[in-house]
């Protein structure tokens, strides 16, 4: 691997080290009885060496980055010198970086500067090892990760001793962190790329970011390759690569963030990930990337509901509009957008009576979003403290849409929110926008029409004097009224933890520039950035850790310092310093606004397919087929049942299944025969081939018999039931085409061969069908004679 160009001066070498050895943010201030100075905390290596020599600091200490390991060994004379030769002949037969600075604390002692990768708990082992064999303490030789910077001088003598091998240890240190730059630090933040001074970087070197889905288990084989490294059967024939691609999928499917997939990676068996871990993070981020862009592609191209064919063109066009739009950044809520020039002369003059007469009615929308502006900027510290700041960051969002449109009522959709704001969800949005309905910002017109897509509810603000009338005696005033702070831009606030940390970091670039202004105290910051409850006069030791818990992560991303008074100031982003810190957040911002915005729109495109009327049909018959199969099914466990049944509790069941038949009525009877009927054609059952099957199951004589009872039966029926019952039996073999029963004449015994005389023919009447009989039955009247005549 080539080397890069060698420092001219060893000065320059050694602070090109620190840039690559320790991580960007996290110095703090010593003095001379090493106590960090209170209230000094630098935002980058350059603002912590300018401070030295100033008030009580005399040096810094930083935090070694994820890939580095820093030995720190304190034992005077010859057990330091021991310690340091173990430490260097271990990690030369290993080929491992390393590099010896002496601490300048006296003989022996130093510090061990280690790129150990796959060594580290191997490295961690030697230290205990040397700690039992010499009788050293943790205080004598220990593993660090916050150490001196070679750059800044010791905490006694004030000397900053020169490295000679600082020039070549810089140009190998460029080689292996090429393959073990970590793309995030602590923290999940975004890193800086490991060359010295790129002003923006480089695509390769940033981990996608992919859609959110919840979190779950891998799947068992692939849970076994992490744990016991063992391939699943299915990825035998792959080489190390594709395996570990598979493997990525399956933690990017599972739901794993790119830290914590790397972390489970490292935590892994060593059989298992054998190549990313040797090659390092950034060479497994192609792999991670590349199971990112096919998970969310498959996701986007399988669980997206499909557009009806007619709406589907339209949806493309406005697609690729959106897209474009959004890859320009010109008209995309929340980026920057293009300004209207100055008119030179009276446009009025040369417009129709209308279109003065809309602009006229912009003018005067404009004043009033200007009034709530200031009333909003004098109560909104007021306002309920744990979301006041997200609340905030929404009002002037929605405000800057009104001041664009010149209307003081816009209809937004919510999903428009989500995509302009912060805020993390469309549940999140409601109860914001219900929490400013209540304290009178505004008030939410229900304009959407339940059915469309093209609809969404009317954000339509109070007029001021009536806001301040409801939300003041409410609330009560705020301790202080300044003009609302500049929101930053939306892809740098979608890099910050939270609507808090985005809110303190615009608060304090409005107060601190230009740059040569003095700091903000951390008492008047806390009021100023809204972290007091309303009418509190001073902040409590626990607001005031809170407000430098939420500094220390700005001045950890590079956005903010201290200077030695404590007053805290924005970072210039005009140095390359401060130029670099914000154009990672910015590309950090970009990323996780493209997940948003893909999961944005395959919810509108899943929410349009439900309300398409092709759809919604196709719905419906698919679950319409689901009840039918979930019947058949159930009528097949209970036939089957029936069938397992013992005989006698067959005929049991068959006997109380008559009688039940028996006592309904005609009609019910004919329902129910209607209704069996009916599910046995959906189980392909046809209805004569049932009746077929039936009477020769019975037999001739069974038949016969049966036919008999039935006749007797029917006779003694009244005549309308009588004719009731033929109609019903009459409908339903017409409804289910059956033949016409005629009763047979027994042939087993054989009738008895008599000789008949010519006329038996005629004495022998064919038994008239039951059905005719009914229809042509004639009543007998029985006569009776009169008594006494």
């Amino acid at each position: 691997m080539t080397a890069r160009r060698v420092p001219v001066s060893v000065v320059e070498a050694a602070r090109g080290l620190d840039l690559l050895l320790f991580e960007r943010s996290g110095w703090f201030a010593i003095d001379a009885s090493n106590v960090r100075v209170p209230g000094v905390r630098p935002g980058s290596l350059d603002a912590a060496l300018a401070l030295v020599g100033s008030g009580a600091v005399v040096s810094v200490v930083g935090r070694l980055r994820p890939e580095v390991a820093g030995i720190d060994v304190d034992a005077a004379g010859e057990l330091g010198a021991i310690v340091v030769e173990t430490l260097t002949g271990w990690c030369r037969s290993r080929g491992l970086w390393h590099l010896v600075r002496a601490s300048g604390g006296g003989p022996g002692r130093a510090h061990v500067l280690v790129v150990p990768g796959v060594h580290r708990d191997a490295l961690v082992g030697l230290v205990e090892q040397l700690r039992g064999e010499l009788g050293l303490s943790h205080t004598k030789v220990d593993v660090r990760d916050r150490l001196r910077p070679l750059s800044a001088p010791h905490r006694r003598t004030g000397v900053t001793a020169p490295l000679e091998a600082a020039p070549t240890a810089l140009a190998d240190l460029h080689a292996v962190l090429d393959l073990l730059a970590s793309p995030t630090a602590a923290g999940g933040r975004p890193a800086r790329p490991s060359t010295t001074s790129t002003r923006r970087p480089r695509a390769g070197l940033v981990p996608a970011v992919a859609m959110r889905r919840r979190r779950r288990d891998l799947p068992p084989a692939w849970a076994r390759y992490l744990a016991e490294g063992q391939r699943p059967v299915d990825a035998e024939g792959e080489d190390r690569s594709g395996v570990e691609l598979a493997a990525t999928f399956q933690l990017v499917i599972a739901g794993y963030e790119e830290p914590a997939a790397w972390e489970a990676i490292t935590r892994a068996h060593p059989d298992a990930f054998t190549k990313s871990r040797s090659l390092g993070r950034s060479w497994w981020w192609y792999l991670w990337n590349a199971a990112v862009e096919s998970a969310d592609t498959w996701r986007t191209e399988h669980l997206t509901p499909p557009t009806p064919r007619s709406t589907q063109a339209s949806l493309e066009v406005l697609r690729d509009a959106s897209t474009a739009v959004m890859r320009d950044g010109s008209q995309a809520s929340g980026w920057p957008r293009p300004t209207r020039p100055a008119a030179k002369h009276d446009a009025s003059s040369t417009l129709p009576p209308s279109a003065v007469a809309v602009d006229e009615e912009a003018q005067r929308a404009r004043a009033v979003i200007a009034q709530v502006r200031g009333v909003v900027a004098g109560t909104w510290r007021s306002w309920p403290r744990r979301t006041r700041h997200a609340d905030l960051e929404l009002v002037q969002v929605v405000l800057d849409r009104m001041d664009r449109v010149g209307s003081t009522a816009v209809a937004i959709p919510q999903r428009d929110l989500v995509l302009d704001t912060t805020l993390r969800s469309r549940a999140t949005v409601v109860a914001a926008l219900r929490r400013l309905t209540t304290v009178g910002v505004w008030r939410v017109l229900s304009t959407y029409q339940p059915g469309t897509t093209d609809t969404a509810n009317t954000i339509a603000l109070e007029p001021a004097q009536e806001m301040v009338g409801r939300a003041v005696p409410q609330l009560g005033p705020s301790s202080v009224s300044l003009p609302l702070a500049p929101p930053l831009p939306l892809r740098l606030r979608r890099a910050l933890p939270s609507p808090t940390h985005a809110h303190v970091a615009a608060t304090l670039a409005s107060l601190t520039t230009p740059p040569a202004a003095a700091g903000v105290p951390v008492e008047v910051l806390a009021d100023l950035a809204g972290l007091l409850p309303d009418g509190a006069g001073e902040a409590t030791l626990s607001q005031l850790r809170t407000l430098r818990g939420y500094l220390d992560t700005l001045a950890s991303l590079g956005l903010a310092t201290v200077d030695l008074a404590g007053g805290w100031r924005a970072v210039d982003h005009e140095d390359e310093a401060g130029h670099d810190a914000r154009a990672e957040l910015e590309l950090r911002g970009e990323q996780l606004h493209h997940a948003v915005a893909r999961e944005v729109s395959a919810e509108r495109a899943a929410f349009r397919a439900r309300l398409d009327p092709a759809t919604r049909r196709a719905a419906w018959e698919s679950q319409r087929a689901a009840a039918i199969a979930r019947d058949r099914k159930r009528d097949l466990a209970r036939h089957k049942q029936w069938r397992e049944q013992h005989p006698d509790e067959l005929a049991q069941w068959q006997e109380a299944g008559r009688s039940r038949y028996a006592a309904m009525s005609i009609q019910e009877q004919a329902r129910t025969r209607h209704r069996l009927a009916t599910r046995r054609a959906a189980d392909g059952v046809s209805e004569q081939d049932r009746y077929d099957a039936w009477v020769a199951a019975i037999g001739p004589h069974e038949l016969a018999t049966r036919s008999v009872e039935r006749a007797a039966a029917f006779d003694a029926l009244p005549g309308p039931a009588q004719r009731a019952r033929a109609m019903m039996w009459a409908t339903h073999r017409a409804a289910w085409p059956l033949t016409t029963p005629r009763p047979r004449r027994p042939v087993d015994p054989p009738p008895p061969e008599v000789d008949d005389l010519p006329e038996a023919s005629l004495l022998r009447r064919p038994v008239p069908l039951l059905d005719d009989a009914a229809l042509t039955f004639t009543p007998r009247v029985r006569r009776t004679r009169r008594i006494g005549r």
